[in-house]
């Protein structure tokens, strides 16, 4: 019978992480359990998050006695982000300043740790297939869709803006994890509020209330002006602060902000070792410090620079065309000038997937490529390009079953049947059966044309020569690629039961 107990700050360390859990591979080393948490299961995101608003009352921990201990069998991210709140010593090196800083700002006090306590494994996993497996035929929770999570969302989140931003210009490299876990949210709020400054300073089109922003300017004026933003707010000097009024809020927009263009020599804020606003440098960090995982929030890209022709990276076996040049096969000659999601390079990027969670598929055999794909570093990028083949038919296909009722075989042909699905979820967007956001159609549009060109480096002619040995594929070129038709890529694999 299942016992539910409150566990005191002072005896967090009596909880203890499961060696068996499935979001790594099976370890009795706690450090090494904390360092894949960290490396995979965006434990840092959550960690702030606790520290922002405490554990949610809506869910316990799972756990089952083991002695004088409670091995936790359901919330190891949960855990894993308090034992380095509570000891930011045991984070990874990288990650360390990060927890410490947050640690300094944190009550523990705000925080109940609740634990269900199972007479077994056996017991608690019958609860957490129904909470892990997705839809679970029902049994499991659903996801709400684009409208329902819209509805809920409502004109409710007043500071919904400047948490994206934030979020923004930590993954860019404008501010540190340090920094913005310093309590600067209220200050970020009260700026993008003023409609001027939103508008005229940071050329954001959209409101307040908008997490998906959009802009009038060109994404690298936006990150100037961020950057100069944070470099003043970070200036103990600056009159940028929380104490000013809105007059002065909006006067720093007309007289700063709105002055740092496309021609103009703007102040940036400067990268250290550690990336974010420090001292002298460059925008960004070269090493890629502090930059995220070089993506782009949804709906938040405007006029990105393409990659010239001289930065592609050659394939031994064939060039790969240009971004945005007619290939064979290709629907690039129509007149319509297409505009990927072009997503900053992250040239030193070690891994494939920076962000598995963004797949939340109900598929297990498409969540165990997945998670394989998360884990492929840039030693493999022939064991990535074979990957992310297997991922993209296999989404695609199993979507296109349960969408048509057909059964597809060998004889199916990888690029008609993707193809296909493109073209009708295009048209389902446009009839408003399917909502997506900008990104994803974005990426719909330009993975819908180029998916023919046998140039391409994930389309299914290249990627079968990958398969062959007859091309070989630069981690680099194929990263960026990949950044630019996951949304879709994610969005058909979550829909894929």
């Amino acid at each position: 019978m299942a016992e539910r107990k409150i566990v005191e700050w002072d005896q967090l360390l009596d909880l203890v992480l499961d060696e068996d859990n499935p979001r790594h591979e099976p370890t009795s080393d706690r450090a090494e359990i904390i360092r894949q948490m960290v490396l995979r299961e965006s434990v840092l995101p959550l960690a702030r998050d606790i520290v922002e608003v405490g554990l949610s009352p809506l869910e316990s921990f799972g756990g089952m006695q083991d002695g004088d201990h409670i091995v936790i069998l359901e919330g190891n991210r949960r855990l894993t982000a308090l034992l380095l709140l509570h000891d930011p010593s045991l984070a990874p090196v990288k990650e360390r300043p990060a927890f410490v800083a947050m640690a300094k700002t944190f009550d523990p006090m705000t925080v109940t740790i609740e634990v269900t306590v199972l007479p077994n494994r056996a017991e608690a996993n019958k609860w957490i297939t129904r909470k892990h497996q997705g839809a679970f035929g029902g049994v499991g929770p659903r996801e709400w869709d684009a409208v329902q999570k819209a509805r809920f969302a409502g004109e409710s989140s007043g500071n919904a803006l400047a948490l994206s931003i934030l979020e923004y210009a930590e993954e860019h490299g404008v501010i540190t994890a340090e920094q913005r876990a310093g309590r600067i949210l209220t200050t970020v709020t009260r700026y993008v509020s003023n409609r001027e400054v939103r508008e005229d300073g940071f050329g954001i089109t959209t409101g307040r209330d908008n997490a998906d922003f959009e802009l009038s300017v060109p994404e690298s004026v936006f990150r100037k002006r961020l950057s100069k933003f944070f470099l003043d707010l970070f200036d103990k000097e600056s009159s940028v602060g929380s104490r000013t009024k809105a007059k002065e809020r909006a006067a720093y927009a007309r007289e700063t902000l709105s002055k740092i263009g496309v021609d103009t020599t703007a102040p940036e804020a400067p990268a250290s070792d550690n990336g974010g606003t420090q001292g002298d440098g460059d925008e960004t960090n070269n090493e890629g410090h502090a930059q995220g995982d070089g993506r782009d929030p949804a709906g938040r890209r405007e006029n990105a620079p393409k990659a010239s022709a001289e930065s592609r990276a050659e394939d031994s076996a064939e060039d790969l065309t240009p971004e945005g040049e007619e290939g064979e096969g290709s629907e690039a000659g129509d007149g319509a000038e297409l505009k990927p999601t072009t997503r900053a390079k992250q040239a030193s990027r070690k891994y494939f997937l920076v962000d598995a969670h963004r797949f939340t598929t109900p598929n297990s055999k498409i969540q165990r490529i997945v998670e394989e794909l998360a884990v492929t570093d840039k030693k493999h990028p022939l064991g990535a390009a074979l990957l992310a083949r297997v991922l993209i038919e296999a989404s695609f296909f199993t979507y296109a079953e349960r969408t048509t009722g057909r059964q597809f075989g060998a004889n199916d042909s990888s690029h008609v049947v993707i193809k296909d699905t493109l073209e009708d979820l295009r048209k389902s967007q446009t009839s408003g059966v399917e909502l997506l956001n900008r990104d994803q159609r974005q990426a719909l549009d330009l993975f819908k044309t180029y998916i023919t060109d046998k140039k391409y480096v994930l389309s299914p002619f290249y990627l079968g020569a990958v398969a062959h040995g007859q091309a070989f594929p630069d981690w680099d070129h194929l990263i960026n690629k990949w950044d630019e038709v996951e949304p879709i890529v994610a969005y058909v694999s979550n829909r894929a039961e």
